[in-house]
């Protein structure tokens, strides 16, 4: 009786590992062929979505008053000339940036030398740095390092689930709205949660212009699925999320972004919940008395 119960449990195991397998080679192969249709074709859905767009803007500058239409023909060419202006700014700072450039390149071809280097001999870097410090410092040093690095993979950890919840939301979004390319764009949407601010922005923009040019009839909906998606990850799941592995009250979260917004800019705004994490554990660490010398 125990080897048949044995055996069963084996085999419903087994077959588990079976149907996760299957599921997880879908998954791969449908986002690969996916990804591959979306760069073969850039080219064309570049030119059939730009195309679509400036005859549904036309359209909808002809239906338009006069007057309107007027304005807005100069806030157009407003717009313009400022976009002009600013490349034009943008290419002279490039080339005044060139000899920059070379200097920066060549410490870039060095950097694997210096990390290969300190990650061979961290242990004996950092145990005579420590004890350089002495026993009461390098304790107090030793312990906000393991801090650092404890906050640093626990905001790594939440912005991986971030990306996850996106790439499922946008998946499920434009599959029931009947996308062709659904896994390549929530892939592209899960990917761009690692790029600050600009991010979902381009993710949209690139799901925007390939729906146009494959489906323009759903482009709307498409639009509307991006910005609900964008209102859920910011309005709760990112403060549960965050809040959760960095051990922070999702109130603390929100109360803090426009504080940090206005005080920081982009920047408050993408790093202060890992900053407020860090602050308010080396605070509860420098409360606590040294109870060991550093080793």
């Amino acid at each position: 009786m125990m080897a048949k119960r044995v055996g069963l449990i084996g085999l419903s195991f087994l077959l588990i590992l079976v149907l996760l397998a299957l599921l997880g080679y879908y998954i791969v192969a449908s986002v690969a062929e996916s990804f591959s249709i979306l760069i073969q074709n850039i080219p064309r859905y570049l030119s059939e979505g730009l195309s679509n767009l400036q005859n549904w803007l036309r359209g909808f500058r002809e239906w338009l008053p006069p007057e309107v239409r007027g304005e807005l023909d100069e806030l157009v060419a407003d717009v313009a000339s400022l976009g002009g202006n600013v490349a034009k700014n943008i290419f002279a700072k490039s080339v005044s940036m060139l000899s920059a450039s070379a200097g920066l390149a060549l410490s870039l071809f060095s950097l694997p030398l210096f990390l290969f280097y300190v990650l061979k001999d961290w242990e004996r870097l950092a145990h005579r740095l420590y004890s350089f410090l002495g026993a009461y410092l390098g304790e107090r040093v030793h312990g906000i390092v393991n801090i650092l690095d404890k906050v640093i993979g626990s905001w790594i950890k939440s912005q991986l689930v971030l990306a996850a919840s996106v790439f499922i939301m946008c998946f499920v979004g434009l599959y029931i709205l009947g996308i062709g390319l659904a896994p390549a764009l929530a892939v592209l949407a899960g990917m761009m949660e690692f790029v600050p601010i600009a991010g979902p922005w381009i993710a949209g923009i690139a799901a925007v212009v390939v729906v146009l040019a494959i489906a323009p009839e759903k482009v709307l909906w498409v639009v509307l699925l991006y910005v609900l998606v964008q209102l859920l990850e910011n309005s709760l799941l990112r403060p549960r999320i965050q809040g959760s592995y960095l051990e922070l009250h999702p109130v603390v979260i929100i109360v803090l972004l426009p504080i940090a917004t206005y005080l920081a800019g982009i920047w408050g705004m993408v790093l202060y919940v890992p900053l407020t994490a860090l602050g308010v554990e080396i605070f509860k660490y420098l409360r606590q008395p040294v109870v060991s010398e550093t080793g």
